[in-house]
């Protein structure tokens, strides 16, 4: 069976088809954006309308510091613009003479796979990842889109480790209010539950939409689990 995972839009995709994947593999690196403006005009000393003449460059291009950005032929001398920074153009401003670059961030954030299995498809906004064995349950609505392997709580005031929890989904009925703050301190992923249980807690909260379904996952014990890429469904696989 194949699970489908979402990739995050302007993420760079660390991950190929035919890969096998697992919780220590790379998944995506997302750059934050950061741009810069530089007056051309002011700095080599032309007319705005006149820096399409002057550019070496051209929107989409990249940029990289000590490049040739711009070159302005004065009556006594050649004016010359070389980068200080790495970049792509997003614009050029012909009333100000100016150029806009993003530039490429030092502080890119690295993602891990939250999920186990062998990468099949790669597609432009999500991929699909072939696992031993799936289901699909319905949920309700929500914003969160978190995976990662399934602990199993059997009973309330079961004592809770940071080996039990850390970095996990955590499936239960019900949890009071001690272990709700120990399992956010520890770095539990998310709370799943059922529809039965209105239980407020500040943690994500993923809801089942059928109590049945509850029942059978806690039977199976499927060791992880993915929210559905339509955020109104979730995976339990092997």
């Amino acid at each position: 069976m194949k699970i489908p995972v979402k990739i995050p839009k302007e993420a760079e995709l660390l991950i190929k088809s035919g890969q096998t994947v697992d919780f220590g593999t790379p998944f995506h690196r997302s750059k934050g954006k950061k741009v810069t403006r530089i007056p051309l005009a002011e700095i080599l000393g032309f007319k705005p309308e006149k820096i399409f003449i002057v550019l070496k460059k051209v929107v989409g291009d990249k940029v990289k510091k000590g490049d040739l950005l711009a070159e302005h032929q004065a009556m006594f001398a050649t004016k010359q613009y070389l980068s200080s920074v790495n970049g792509i153009i997003k614009e050029i401003d012909h009333n100000l003479g100016t150029v806009t670059l993003e530039l490429d961030s030092d502080d890119a954030k690295l993602t891990m796979c939250f999920f186990s299995g062998q990468v099949e498809t790669v597609a432009e906004d999500y991929i699909e990842v072939k696992v031993k064995r799936a289901d699909k349950f319905d949920t309700r609505e929500t914003k969160h889109y978190v995976g990662g392997p399934v602990y199993y709580i059997h009973k309330v005031n079961e004592p809770l480790t940071e080996e039990n929890i850390a970095q996990k989904c955590i499936f239960g009925i019900s949890i009071n209010s001690l272990d709700q703050a120990k399992i956010e301190t520890l770095g539990a992923r998310a709370f799943i539950t059922h529809a039965n249980n209105p239980q407020n807690i500040s943690l994500k909260k993923i809801i089942l939409q059928n109590s049945d379904d509850f029942e059978h996952i806690q039977k199976e014990k499927y060791p992880f689990c993915i929210m559905g890429v339509d955020k109104k469904s979730i995976f339990f696989y092997e």
